[in-house]
């Protein structure tokens, strides 16, 4: 059974809260509820990496559909490139990842962040497609579902997740983007950061988030062996 514990640290010289999920085996995990920059500088401290969508789903299996990690959502690893006129891709390390005080600047500003050609292009090399409108995914089809197989860590893998939330009576995931007209609008490509809901919120990938300035909840995570 993962145990929850509540502690108080210093990041970067400001009082935080964070939330370990402690468990002998499989994944340790902090969470963080602060702006991105902030919460990412926590993970570090734990060294910890931001977590995967295939982690998170890892965690949620391992502990139970009433863990704390099962009941809660979070920003994951994982980015959504939106690109004017064409298809937006899932990307596995979201270039905010590396330019989070950026982000974060932007956010405050109500403007987008335009990663460099060379930062879209490393993001692209481990990407699957987005979908350009909302899209329901059934649970019982997670392992044939491109984008599903991609984010929860192959068909085998995916299929498993989605009988875990299938068991907690999750029948089907929404998959949130934005608006086309909106980023067909746009003057180059922007990226937004990955949240995965939780499992009582129907586990929906939220391709959205774009608030960073906000304390928005991150998760980190270290395999222990």
């Amino acid at each position: 059974m993962t145990e929850a514990k509540k502690t108080k640290v210093k990041i970067e010289g400001k009082d935080a809260e964070v939330i370990i999920d402690v468990k002998p085996t499989g994944y340790e995990s902090a969470l963080f509820n602060l702006p991105l920059d902030l919460s990412i500088a926590g993970v570090k401290k734990y060294s910890q990496e931001v977590v995967s969508l295939y982690q998170n789903a890892q965690m949620r299996i391992q502990g139970g559909k009433d863990s704390n990690v099962s009941k809660s959502y979070n920003l994951t690893r994982e980015g959504v490139i939106w690109m004017p006129n064409s298809k937006p891709m899932l990307v596995r390390d979201s270039p905010l990842l590396y330019i989070a005080k950026e982000a974060v600047i932007a956010s405050r500003e109500n403007r987008e962040v335009y990663p460099t050609l060379s930062q879209i292009e490393a993001a692209l090399a481990n990407s699957t497609e987005y979908p350009q409108k909302d899209t329901r995914i059934p649970t019982h089809g997670f392992n044939s579902d491109a984008l599903t197989v991609f984010a929860f860590g192959g068909e085998e893998n995916a299929k498993k997740y989605g009988e875990f939330l299938k068991d907690a009576g999750v029948e089907s995931i929404l998959v949130r983007t934005a608006r086309k007209s909106y980023v067909d609008g746009q003057r180059k490509p922007f990226v937004t950061q990955v949240s995965l809901g939780s499992v009582e919120g129907h586990s929906n990938i939220e391709g959205v988030n774009r608030s960073f300035y906000l304390n928005n909840w991150l998760r980190g995570a270290r395999e222990i062996k």
